[in-house]
């Protein structure tokens, strides 16, 4: 389901992206699609912890997973 299909199915919530899937276009247009989060599965409980009080504070987190990620150039192909 999309999100602008979440939101106005149940309102405003906050949306956060849980997945394994690395995918760098989810967390370079967070904002323009109304993603408040994105958190990789495999994270540890602190990590999601953090990542849950920074949502409660009204910023838009990224997991340090795809933050490792987001630092490394792609791959060449």
């Amino acid at each position: 389901m999309a999100v602008s299909a979440l939101r106005k199915r149940f309102g405003l919530p906050l949306i956060m992206v849980y997945t394994s899937i690395y995918d760098p276009l989810i967390a370079q247009k967070m904002t323009e699609t109304g993603i408040d989060a994105y958190v990789h599965k495999y994270e540890p409980v602190h990590e999601i912890r953090r990542i849950y009080e920074q949502l409660s504070k009204g910023e838009t987190p990224i997991s340090a997973i795809f933050l490792t990620l987001l630092s490394y150039p792609p791959f060449p192909q």
